[in-house]
């Protein structure tokens, strides 16, 4: 009866010192917490003319930032904003992963039938502890016409994805 205690309670403390091993993070990755599935899973690169590109998004690695090409092939100029989101995708589900993320409130135009390159700068990703660990990702933003008789319905999602290797 006493070897059957001194095992329960052998069992317990080693259960106690495992879990005193583990170590804690401040990143946030996905995979690990429990961040929001995104509430609209199919968004398209491409919509009304306007196009989301990433140049060479299938072979990101480590780079401080990325280049995101904005292509206006509209008839309308459009505006946007400084602000976007990434998501990850986990077994066919997109998932939010920069809920903290804090941008500067500018507003910025691409005129029609033009194109302009967007520096996305993954250092500052890190600023907010965001790990962006190998996997898709993609990066949502949104577009209004600067037409003065557009509304919010007029507002554009797009998303391009991207592979973390």
């Amino acid at each position: 009866m006493i070897r059957k205690w001194q095992s329960i309670v052998f069992l317990i403390l080693v259960c106690f010192l495992l879990s005193a091993c583990q170590t804690l993070s401040d990143s946030k990755d996905v995979e690990t917490s429990t961040e929001a599935e995104a509430k609209i899973q199919a968004i398209p690169n491409s919509k009304n003319g306007l196009k989301l590109l990433i140049k060479e998004a299938d072979t990101l690695t480590s780079k401080d930032s990325l280049e995101m090409i904005i292509q206006n092939n509209s008839s309308i100029d459009y505006t946007y904003g400084k602000a976007f989101h990434i998501e990850k995708r986990i077994k066919n589900t997109w998932y939010a992963v920069d809920d903290d993320m804090n941008f500067e409130a500018i507003a910025l135009s691409i005129p029609a039938n033009t194109s302009q390159t967007e520096l996305i700068s993954l250092k500052e990703l890190k600023n907010v502890k965001i790990e962006l660990n190998p996997g898709e990702y993609r990066i949502v933003k949104s577009f209004s016409p600067s037409e003065q008789t557009s509304s919010e319905e007029d507002t554009i999602l797009l998303a391009v994805p991207f592979k973390v290797k």
